[in-house]
């Protein structure tokens, strides 16, 4: 059965895939090789900092363009895709705007707690990297419309060895916790220009009366696809918000390195995949088969990979890290279930865009958000590591619900 699916990938695209693929292996190897670097440079306080800011700027950031960016494969015209693209810039300018606004006029008092203070603080910066992750999407998304995978891949690794470097420079220059911010803002900087240099896109040229019908033609994306897409991302996060509240930042940044330790290397697949999936998922005459194999390799691949964490994960973090952070790998091994699941939810989620339902998915989000407050609320005195590990098996029952509702819709459909 397990050759079966591997042989079957073929129907996701080999070729394309193996060119993503090796691309994000590279800019993720040169983020693992930095890190142990960084651990030394930064404390776990200072991790825990940057952990907040930037789920922050990525939650909003990632809805900034009124997910515009995750129609661009659905137009059939060039023109009516460029179209889209603008529509994006415009709603990623008004939503870095706003939040500008509101992070500089929020009053910053002992009662706002760490989340304001360290994001008001920040405020010039958040709203920059809000507005740099958006472009970001949109500048990816035109040039996997146009199959410019080589760029896209090599635009990964830029990214990642400028986000290293200038975060180890900025480490001995003793920046603390700005310098993880200046070197991530730079390096989506970097990662901009070099798309927008590639894309053909040709905005200027389009005529602005023309934006508005198609705005209403694809509403489902901002009214439905936005909210699911935020929620999702605070989801995921919840804890870092969370334990901020009541632990503090040393122990969020222990579980932000146990979380990206778990996360690394399933992202540098799902990167790859979903924009693929989402391409073929798009076009396909049997999206049965496609998630069917879809979801089979990404559990198969998932569990696999982070097999290694389950076993050896504080005696790795211990000895790659420092004895400071050998709780991360316990974290890690907690965390594994729900990141499988995840990940396997990420790379055949887009069947919604695709099948125009996300109004399902937004509701499973909003009753998944929903009910991880409720369970933190009931947990929040309980010991740390017991909190992580019923929030991880909630996740993974919350993400095998959702892989039914997927196959109860494509059944319907069928």
């Amino acid at each position: 059965m397990i050759f079966g699916l591997i042989k079957d990938i073929k129907q996701i695209g080999l070729k394309e895939f193996k060119t993503l693929f090796t691309g994000t292996v590279i800019a993720q190897a040169i983020t693992l090789a930095v890190l142990p670097i960084l651990t030394k440079l930064y404390s776990p306080q200072q991790f825990g900092e940057f952990a907040l800011f930037f789920s922050i700027a990525n939650a909003i950031g990632m809805v900034s363009a009124g997910r515009f960016d995750a129609a661009l494969m659905l137009p059939k015209q060039s023109d009516e895709a460029q179209r889209l693209i603008l529509a994006g810039f415009i709603f990623c300018s008004i939503i870095s705007i706003t939040t500008l606004a509101f992070l500089l006029f929020t009053p910053s008092s002992k009662t706002t707690g760490t989340f304001l203070n360290i994001s008001t603080h920040f405020s010039l910066f958040t709203t920059l990297a809000i507005f740099l992750t958006g472009t970001f999407a949109l500048l990816s998304a035109i040039n996997n419309r146009d199959k410019n995978y080589k760029e896209i891949a090599r635009t990964k690794i830029v990214q990642n060895i400028t986000i290293g470097g200038l975060s180890i420079l900025f480490g001995l220059l003793t920046f603390g916790t700005k310098g993880l911010i200046f070197g991530f803002i730079l390096g989506l900087t970097t990662s901009c220009f070099l798309l927008f240099k590639k894309s053909k896109i040709s905005i200027f040229s389009i005529q602005k009366k023309s934006i508005l019908p198609l705005i209403k033609a694809y509403k489902s994306f901002p009214l439905y696809s936005v909210p699911m897409v935020f929620l999702n991302s605070i989801s995921i996060n919840i804890l870092i918000f969370l334990l901020m509240s009541y632990v503090g930042s040393s122990f969020v940044g222990l579980y932000s390195q146990a979380f990206k330790a778990v996360n690394f290397p399933l992202f540098i697949i799902s990167s790859s995949f979903a924009p693929l999936f989402f391409e073929k998922a798009t076009n396909s005459e049997n999206k049965m088969k496609l998630v069917s194999y879809s979801l089979g390799i990404s559990l198969i691949v998932g569990f696999t990979i982070l097999c290694p964490l389950l076993i050896w994960g504080e005696s790795l973090f211990g000895f790659v890290f420092g004895e400071n952070w050998r709780i991360s790998g316990k974290i890690a091994a907690l965390l594994i279930p729900l990141t499988v699941t995840s990940f396997a939810a990420t790379n055949i989620s887009n069947i919604f865009a695709a099948l125009h339902k996300n109004f399902i998915l937004l509701v499973w989000q909003i009753i998944y958000l929903l009910l991880s407050c409720v369970l933190f609320y009931y947990l929040r005195n309980n010991d740390k590591m017991e909190i992580i590990s019923l929030y991880s098996w909630f996740g993974t029952i919350m993400y095998i619900l959702l892989f039914g509702i997927i196959f109860m819709i494509l059944k319907v459909k069928k």
